[in-house]
Parts: C-alpha cells; sequence; structure tokens
C-alpha cells in the first residue's frame, strides 16, 4: 500500500534523493528478509519537513547475528542525517518499520510587484 498526504513540491535535491533511496533500501530489506510480507508506504508533509515511513508486517522479523553488520540501515540513518534529518528503524510486533523524518527548505513565494 502506498500513501501520499500534504503538499509535497518543494521534494527535490538532496531531500528527495534521500527519501528514495531510504524507501529504495527500506523496501529491499524487506523483499530480502521478509518476502511474503505485506508493505505499506507513506509519504507525509509534516510543517516544515516530510516523513517516510516503511512498514511491513505478516511475520516478526527473525534475529539477525550478534554484531553483524547492518549496512543498509546505517546508510539510511548516514542519508537522512546528511540532510539534516533522522531514521528510526526496528521490529515491530509482526514485521520491521522504518521512519525518516526530513526537513525541507520551503522555496520562497514569487515577490507580485
Amino acid at each position: 500500500d502506498y500513501s501520499v498526504d500534504g503538499d509535497l513540491a518543494d521534494l527535490d535535491g538532496p531531500v528527495g534523493t534521500a527519501l528514495h533511496r531510504i524507501a529504495r533500501e527500506a523496501l529491499t530489506n524487506v523483499a530480502r528478509h521478509a518476502p511474503g510480507n505485506r508493505v505499506t508506504v507513506s509519504l507525509a508533509a509534516t510543517g516544515d519537513g516530510v516523513r517516510l515511513r516503511v512498514v511491513d508486517s505478516g511475520v516478526a522479523a527473525a534475529a539477525s547475528p550478534a554484531g553483524g553488520p547492518h549496512f543498509g540501515l546505517v546508510g539510511m540513518a548516514e542519508r537522512a542525517r546528511a540532510v539534516g534529518g533522522e531514521l528510526d528503524a526496528g521490529p515491530s510486533a509482526d514485521g520491521w518499520r522504518v521512519e525518516a523524518r526530513l526537513p525541507v527548505r520551503r522555496r520562497p513565494e514569487a515577490v507580485r510587484p
């Protein structure tokens, strides 16, 4: 499922690229680790920012090897921080969730004489 809420006209440049790549990595992780799970992607304008949520449900996440690298999660968090945002990710009762909150710098309105 996919939903979009609010005015997202200013999502270009680095923030748009970060959102695209975070969503792509989150969906890749679902396909890799929980291929049968249902996935919901939501994108919402939130005042001065945007929130991306990718949540899968159906089968709880399997325990990962202790101390093993999680390069996908690290990369998503780095992308969010690079544009001044943050990322939370972790298991849920029946799947996994990724939530990114990124700032959006609105374009100034055209000045009319």
